[in-house]
């Protein structure tokens, strides 16, 4: 029996595709609220960005998780895929780039924003341009993920 077919297989890519969901669901609509605190009053703005920041804060566990759990299918593949496949190496990458983009740009202003320091529009727009950057990067790799290309065949 291929070991993919088994039930610890199943858990690993479960809980791989689960992480997924938490880490990154949160950012495509929470790219929404940057925008919605420039417009709003100071004392709105902190009121909004808030829960987005807890949002950010949380998913970032996601974010790990997907990591984590894809090296355990990589893993637990026998040979069916591994590390130098094109789109596992490219996925990584990304992924890689991902947590740099939540790190550096959007967490630090999320909490500027949340903290009433610096200017709102500015604040929004790096937190809307890395949203976006990283919300590009997921559907690639997605793309990634279900065609495969450099894979075995």
């Amino acid at each position: 029996m291929i070991w993919s077919n088994s039930f610890g297989y199943k858990i690993l890519l479960l809980l791989h595709i689960l992480s997924a969901v938490i880490g990154y669901g949160g950012y495509f609509l929470n790219g929404l609220f940057p925008r919605a605190t420039v417009r709003s009053s100071p004392e709105a703005a902190t009121a909004i960005a808030a829960p987005a920041l807890q949002v950010s804060t949380l998913s970032q566990f996601g974010m790990y998780g997907v990591f984590v759990f894809g090296m355990g299918l990589i893993g637990a593949s026998h040979k069916q895929v591994e590390f130098s496949q094109a789109w596992v190496s490219i996925s990584m990458v990304l992924w890689v780039a991902t947590i740099g983009i939540l790190h550096g740009v959007i967490l630090p202003a999320q909490r500027a924003l949340k903290a009433g320091e610096g200017d709102r529009a500015s604040l929004a727009q790096r937190i809307s341009i890395g949203g976006g950057i990283m919300n590009l990067a997921v559907i690639v790799t997605l793309v990634l993920m279900v065609w495969e290309p450099g894979g075995k065949l």
